[in-house]
């Protein structure tokens, strides 16, 4: 008090001081950091939320937050409960939250998935509208590793992480908005978002139980080599036949990703030329049947979903 008379002298003013202060204390807190006992540190978590919006505090209360694990169930909720103290949490912190209150998961992901539709339309409706004399090619021919490059999808597998209750709440939030939009996109972000756990050692059995796994692996591989042989035209027809009824939307959502749907028509085109051309009817093709049979069921998913005939 006996600086202040001093500070108004020299034209500082009390908001420097402050933050001068505060700036100091939280330097010297992380300092010892590391010295803390877990009561301790939830002492000062308890102390540090209701100033969260600082934000000397705000880099302080990150590094408290990522040094204590597990968080206490009463930190969780009260971070869920501070939108300033909750937009702070780094991913892992934000993580632990999420699965007890998958509503602001869903919030998070929403918005993902509003630009990631956004930026797919953008690329696609020019050239259905006749860009490059509607020559789609130049769309259907990204690869599908170049796809998983995608700023969201990245987003999104961070999101996850290793939790099998976010993965799966990822899932059903891709089924609701396909099953409300019909929008395709979705459906490959289905594929992209699996193919990208079981490519990664670390989250690999995330996707372990995941009744498409096999089948999208099979159709991500066709995909990448532009052509579906005999071989994988047997196992995709195999996994059909195996599949169980309850997850039957979900294998046709799959199906109905536009990269999809692109292989199996030109695919079945050419069968249909080459039987043609050794004078063969289409009904004898066991192959063309099985790609038929993937086509139907892809361009009838919108309707598993809403429940229409």
């Amino acid at each position: 008090a006996a600086a202040l008379p001093l500070l108004d002298l020299v034209g500082g003013t009390r908001y420097e001081l402050h933050s001068l202060v505060l700036n100091k204390y939280t330097e010297l807190v992380s300092a010892k950091l590391s010295q803390l006992s877990e009561d301790q540190k939830a002492e000062l978590l308890d102390r540090l939320i209701p100033s969260a919006h600082l934000e000397p505090v705000k880099a302080l209360l990150t590094e408290l937050l990522t040094s204590i694990k597990p968080l206490p169930e009463r930190f969780v909720r009260r971070l869920a409960e501070s939108p300033k103290a909750y937009a702070g949490c780094p991913v892992a912190v934000k993580r632990e939250i999420w699965e007890t209150n998958l509503e602001l998961f869903g919030d998070e992901v929403g918005t993902l998935l509003e630009q990631y539709v956004r930026e797919k339309e953008a690329l696609l409706l020019p050239l259905l509208d006749g860009g490059d004399g509607g020559d789609t090619t130049a769309f259907f021919d990204i690869a599908p590793r170049a796809r998983r490059q995608h700023p969201v999808l990245a987003q999104l597998v961070e999101m996850i992480g290793m939790s099998p209750v976010l993965y799966a709440s990822l899932c059903e939030i891709l089924h609701t908005q396909f099953a409300e939009t019909g929008t395709a996109h979705y459906c490959t972000l289905r594929i992209d978002v699996l193919m990208a756990l079981h490519d990664n050692l670390a989250t690999n059995k995330l996707v372990r139980d995941d009744p498409c796994k096999t089948f999208v692996w099979c159709l991500d591989m066709c995909v990448r080599e532009h052509k579906i042989d005999e071989k994988p035209v047997n196992q995709l027809n195999t996994l059909l036949t195996q599949r169980r009824v309850t997850g039957e939307g979900d294998f046709a959502m799959t199906v109905r990703d536009p990269y999809v749907l692109h292989l199996l028509c030109t695919t079945a085109v050419s069968l249909l030329a080459e039987l043609a051309r050794q004078c063969q009817l289409p009904r004898n093709s066991g192959p063309l049947k099985v790609l038929l049979r993937l086509l139907s069921m892809g361009l009838g998913a919108w309707d598993m979903f809403t429940g229409e005939d």
